[in-house]
């Protein structure tokens, strides 16, 4: 990732939200997968790393770029890789469960398969999510409906698991985004050594894996409905000022 991707603050603004959510969330993942080792890709300042750390988890990494402020982590420092995320990353050894969380849509669209890429090398089951259309945020370049993940992970024989929507969708401790769009992802030959998450497996091609949470359907409405109250108000001054000066009607 660049040096610049994101401002020092922005890391502070996600802490808590991030941190609440996977205490909410970790425990689910940890029951289907029982991981002795766990690695965020793009952890920012570890709040989902150090969610597995205080939960039992033995091993715990967290990758990110350049621009995270080390000082302010929330995992052991020496347990922090810097990566350039828009490039292959080599794996220096396999963890039990790969977590990359609302950090594909910062990097270019040109890099996703090799972001792809390197979440598949590094694990046989990866917990994903990734901001869809419209989503909005800090430096989103790509946002991209699931369905376009699912064909990238499937080239690398990764089944879609929708194991943790339907537990968390209406879950006020975990933030809309997860809710929305958090998929597990499976390699298809290892489905076998994980039986509640087979249970969830979509057949290949399955639709729909794209969905919009109430709170941003919500939202983006009333974002539309404020915005078009404001353009209706400025259209309407900016015309009556062009039909006073045309002297049409009286001045104010």
């Amino acid at each position: 990732m660049s040096k610049t991707m994101y401002r020092r603050d922005s890391y502070a603004s996600w802490r808590d939200p991030s941190k609440r959510s996977a205490m909410a969330v970790v425990p689910l993942i940890l029951e289907w997968v029982r991981p002795a080792s766990v690695v965020d890709v793009g952890c920012g300042l570890g709040m989902w790393a150090s969610s597995f750390s205080e939960l039992g988890v033995e091993t715990v990494h967290g990758m990110d770029g350049h621009s995270v402020p080390t000082g302010e982590l929330l995992i052991p420092e020496k347990d922090f890789i810097t990566v350039d995320l828009s490039k292959p990353v080599a794996a220096t050894r396999h963890y039990d469960l790969v977590v990359s969380l609302e950090v594909a849509e910062h990097l270019p669209g040109g890099a996703a398969e090799t972001f792809v890429q390197t979440l598949t090398s590094l694990g046989p089951v990866i917990m994903f999510s990734a901001a869809v259309p419209h989503q909005r945020g800090a430096n989103h370049v790509n946002e991209q409906w699931p369905e376009y993940w699912a064909r990238l992970f499937a080239k690398h024989d990764y089944r879609a698991v929708d194991c943790l929507r339907p537990r968390i969708w209406n879950d006020e401790n975990v933030e809309p985004y997860y809710c929305q769009n958090m998929i597990v992802y499976v390699r298809e030959e290892r489905l076998a050594a994980y039986p509640a998450l087979a249970d969830s497996v979509l057949p290949a091609g399955a639709l729909p894996l794209s969905l919009i949470h109430p709170q941003y359907y919500l939202k983006r409405s009333s974002f539309q409905d404020s915005s078009l109250k404001w353009w209706g108000q400025k259209l309407k001054h900016y015309f009556l000022a062009v039909l006073r000066r045309l002297r049409l009607i009286p001045r104010a």
